[in-house]
């Protein structure tokens, strides 16, 4: 079996991507069909890694849990809660329908996953340069920024 590579850029927007499919899932829990990912086109398998991930940023501490919801095609394919929600004062387990308060990640989240779905869609990639889309930037050094530097400043 071929080992998957992730690059830091690549588990960045996956960790942003977790944290909009938390809130997604908080906010509309009932509203879409449950279904196996193979019915969407998508690999169980693949979407099993997800767990290494959550779970060695919870054992390196980086964070205390997680909620991660992957829907596709209208229709859930993977939902699972990782942690905890809370550790102070007590130690409390995460749920797949806890609320986030995301304060200051609104802006990025939006951006990154707006972003993603234009590069989806096929409509700009992530080396594309901000130059390409406003070419009235005078400075050469700013147009030649591109949109994946933008995504991780």
């Amino acid at each position: 079996m071929k080992k998957l590579r992730i690059t830091n850029y690549e588990l960045r927007i996956i960790k942003i991507l977790c944290v909009l499919c938390a809130l997604c899932g908080s906010v509309f829990p009932q509203s879409l069909p449950v279904a196996a990912p193979q019915t969407v086109g998508m690999s169980a398998e693949r979407l099993k890694q997800i767990d290494a991930l959550i779970e060695k940023d919870i054992a390196d501490k980086k964070l205390p849990g997680a909620v991660v919801i992957v829907g596709r095609k209208g229709k859930i394919v993977y939902r699972k809660a990782f942690g905890n929600r809370s550790l102070v004062p007590t130690v409390e387990k995460m749920t797949v329908d806890t609320i986030f308060d995301v304060a200051s990640l609104t802006k990025p989240v939006a951006t990154a996953t707006s972003i993603m779905i234009l590069v989806e869609r096929g409509q700009i990639r992530l080396n594309d340069t901000v130059g390409k889309f406003i070419p009235e930037i005078e400075d050469e050094n700013a147009k030649r920024v591109t949109i994946q530097q933008l995504l991780t400043h």
